[in-house]
């Protein structure tokens, strides 16, 4: 018989392949989650606290200088605001200016300006501190301070002055107290002006 002729019936099917399993498909991976990035540091104004510590610095200078009698030494002793200190050996006697009827009338009032303008800034110059420290510039009490630094100056350097060249400058060497009380008072100025009043105005804006 011809092929054509054939029953297609009865031609032989190709044998059945056992499906054994389905073949894996992998999952789709997860898409990760949106971090949003990390906002940049802004890094601290230290502005305030560091114009503290220097006040704090200044006020310091301005202690010693108002309770240190060193701001001249003379043999067997020394002079500051205060007034006199003599010593005969391990043993210092300290007397004020008012204690000596020959002191002269000038220096007494210088003493005495020098005194009450540095006890005035000391807590004036504390006061800012402490309103630095807490960021509160605006609340700096300036203008009594500048006026305060500016009655302690007056009194500080006639003082410092008058005993450099007057009739006493031949018996006294300049020591460090009434430096140091000089240079409190000019810093504590310049600190005022150059930190703590651009401190205010930005606080206040």
């Amino acid at each position: 018989m011809h092929p054509s002729h054939q029953d297609p019936f009865n031609q032989q099917q190709p044998p059945h392949v056992a499906n054994l399993g389905a073949v894996p498909v992998p999952l789709a991976q997860p898409m990760p989650a949106y971090v949003p990035p990390l906002p940049t540091p802004i890094p601290a104004d230290n502005r305030s606290r560091n114009a503290a510590i220097a006040l704090v610095a200044c006020g310091l200078l301005l202690l010693v200088g108002v309770i240190s009698r060193a701001w001249f030494s003379t043999r067997g002793g020394n002079v500051g605001l205060l007034g006199l200190e003599e010593c005969r050996g391990a043993i210092c006697r300290g007397m004020s200016w008012f204690d000596i009827k020959r002191a002269p009338t000038e220096l007494k009032m210088f003493s005495t300006i020098g005194i009450v303008g540095i006890v005035v800034a000391l807590g004036l110059l504390a006061q800012a501190a402490v309103m630095l420290f807490k960021r509160q510039a605006h609340r700096v009490m300036m203008v009594p301070l500048n006026v305060a630094l500016g009655i302690a100056a007056f009194g500080c350097f006639s003082f410092f002055f008058h005993l450099t060249f007057g009739e006493m400058s031949r018996k006294l060497s300049v020591s460090y107290a009434g430096l140091f009380a000089m240079g409190g008072i000019i810093a504590a100025s310049i600190i005022i002006g150059a930190m703590v009043r651009p401190l205010a105005r930005a606080t206040n804006r």
